[in-house]
């Protein structure tokens, strides 16, 4: 079964006051695209989601916030593992990767507190 990605798209088109094509237009692609957006049905591309975040001047976490949260979960899933991988190692480059895997840690766990 398809997981449906929530989705803001609509609620930010209608505050704006504009329509599904409208907004197409201003991503550069058809009217369906839109609609496939805010059905679920569709998970944006990397064009659509910066498209969007431009013109609603929202973060692309904030119009998709499930989508977001799998993506991290996955993520930090693997980051979990390469952490594990460079456990015991003390070069400089192994100590600077797990400072950047901290660093994404804390940012995962102050996302959660938030919300």
């Amino acid at each position: 079964m398809k997981r449906r990605t929530f989705t803001y798209v609509r609620a930010h088109r209608n505050y704006w006051s504009l329509s599904a094509g409208e907004l197409a237009r201003l991503l550069g692609r058809d009217g369906s695209m839109v609609c496939r957006l805010e059905r679920c049905g569709q998970v944006p591309g990397g064009k659509a989601a910066l498209g969007l975040e431009v013109i609603f001047g929202v973060s692309a976490r904030d119009v998709f916030p499930r989508l977001y949260d799998r993506v991290e979960e996955a993520i930090m899933a693997r980051a979990a593992r390469l952490d594990q991988q460079l456990a015991g190692k003390t070069d400089r480059r192994s100590l600077r990767k797990r400072e950047l895997l901290a660093d994404m840690m804390k940012r995962a766990t102050a996302n959660h507190r938030r919300a």
